[in-house]
């Protein structure tokens, strides 16, 4: 990596907001690199990692721009192909104001130069003791260095000093400014990043190979196999713990499934997944008794059920024909910016966003969520980002495990944890790290095991995978398959 002999002094370049002085220019020499070609007749040369601002208001790299619409100068335009060009010697504008600025009519980024930079610079500072580097940067994803290196100063992995700012800690702004800016933006993810300082999760599936391998490692068959293996326990309930439903519900034809997942939130950061029901042949109707009777198992605790489309029978009747007192409301605000009196929760691409992210950070951020359950894994491995931005199943599989997890998450969010737990602590992101339950009375508890009998003679008895396709390509389905695990 070399510089050349340009004075930046005499030069400007062009950015989104007008001209701006910038550094130098560093030559990074065979370097892989894609043309790209739009839809306008006009061509890119640049290196795979480019990064390019799409429409979505997020960054991708140029070798997987194809089909996006990119910010130009002009507008938009579309990537139409992405063809290998071959090694080339290619130049970084470093030190531009905000990082982004034209090249070719298109807006790019250079903050992919700094991995390199830090990798070349960092056993100059590490030979001195009195060495200091300060890092500033607004949050942009977790695939990069300042993603890393910030994760490991609030876990305490390095050295590093952590702080953030807020937009609330600038003077002048208050909750009319916040709500102008949030209606000017293009989806809640750029809020996020640029004023709660808040890490976007990248990659095409909610869990990467080793993460996957990680998780599945940890299943383990549950200690109890109920109501003809739709009903996996994998400990009592304990009136001690404070337990949270997470509630997904289809239309009962073979098709998706109605899942109830049952987590453990006693201690936020060890949070445990102890029992799932899984059936995709209970109609709605039949399934709002099976629900009520499950939650009592575990001492009525707060449930987050999904109202959209058949959901909206099975909350309404869990409420009108039992009386259930705690459904959790929330989402109908943040799709259309008004009150309701409809309960449960609202399923939008709005709400969806923020749950996934809640979830994200959760698993695979912080990893203080124990999935005991093998279906579960195998879901959130099939649950992907699609080129829209929005998360769901790969065709052909079921994301009804994942969706219940994410509801009965969702209960942690810092807006949601304020109304129905005493926050006694915070995390560093915000997030509440311990609890305690606001007193609502007596509860009662009905021991599962002392209505159903357990399936599981003398402990011998295989567990059951429900949900998927038994006649699978899938190498990882087929592995459980070979540990003994059957079809449902």
């Amino acid at each position: 990596m070399e510089e050349n002999n340009l004075n930046p002094n005499d030069w400007e370049i062009l950015t989104n907001t007008g001209w701006k002085s910038f550094s130098g220019v560093v030559k990074n020499k065979n370097i892989k690199s894609v043309k790209l070609k739009f839809d306008d007749g006009t061509e890119l040369i640049c290196s795979e990692n480019h990064e390019l601002l799409t429409y979505s208001g997020n960054f991708t790299y140029a070798s997987k721009s194809r089909y996006k619409k990119i910010v130009s100068d002009s507008g938009y335009k579309k990537v139409i192909s992405v063809i290998k060009n071959g090694f080339i010697d290619a130049y970084d504008v470093t030190n531009v104001d905000g990082g982004k600025y034209f090249t070719n009519d298109v807006i790019s980024h250079n903050c992919n130069m700094l991995s390199e930079f830090w990798a070349s610079i960092y056993p100059i500072i590490s030979s001195s003791t009195k060495s200091k580097i300060i890092m500033a940067s607004t949050p942009r994803d977790t695939s990069g260095l300042f993603y890393k290196l910030y994760s490991g100063s609030v876990k305490g992995d390095n050295e590093w000093v952590h702080m953030k700012v807020l937009w609330s800690e600038v003077p002048g702004r208050n909750e009319k400014w916040k709500q102008q800016t949030m209606a000017s933006l293009v989806d809640p993810a750029m809020w996020n990043r640029e004023f709660e300082c808040e890490f976007d999760e990248v990659g095409e599936s909610a869990l990467d190979n080793e993460m996957f391998d990680q998780m599945k490692r940890y299943t383990f068959e549950p200690l109890y196999v109920l109501d003809d293996g739709h009903y996996n326990l994998w400990e009592q309930p304990n009136e001690e713990k404070i337990y949270v439903a997470g509630v997904d519900i289809s239309e009962g034809v073979g098709k998706d499934y109605s899942v109830i997942q049952i987590l453990d939130i006693t201690e936020p950061r060890k949070i445990k997944q102890v029992a799932v029901y899984s059936n995709n042949k209970i109609s709605p109707s039949e399934f709002t008794p099976k629900l009520r009777e499950i939650l009592q198992h575990w001492g009525d605790p707060l449930a987050m059920i999904e109202r959209n489309n058949c959901g909206a029978q099975v909350v309404d009747n869990l409420k009108r024909e039992f009386n259930y007192e705690g459904i959790v409301n929330w989402g109908i605000d943040k799709v259309v910016n008004r009150t309701s009196n409809k309960l449960g929760i609202i399923s939008h691409t709005n709400t969806k966003y923020y749950a996934v992210m809640n979830q994200r950070y959760w698993v695979n951020t912080m990893k203080q969520v124990q999935i005991n359950d093998a279906g579960t894994v195998l879901e959130m491995k099939d649950f992907v980002r699609s080129k829209g931005g929005t998360w769901g199943a790969k065709s052909g599989s079921n994301d009804d495990r994942v969706i219940s997890l994410m509801w009965a998450l969702m209960i942690l969010h810092e807006n949601i944890a304020n109304v129905y737990f005493d926050i006694i602590e915070n995390d560093e992101n915000g997030k509440p790290s311990v609890i305690r339950s606001i007193d609502y009375g007596i509860k009662y508890y009905i021991n599962p095991t002392s209505i159903y009998s357990n399936e599981k003679s003398g402990g011998d008895a295989l567990p059951v995978l429900m949900g998927g396709n038994a006649e699978s390509d899938n190498p990882d389905i087929d592995e459980l398959y070979n540990q003994g695990w059957t079809h449902m």
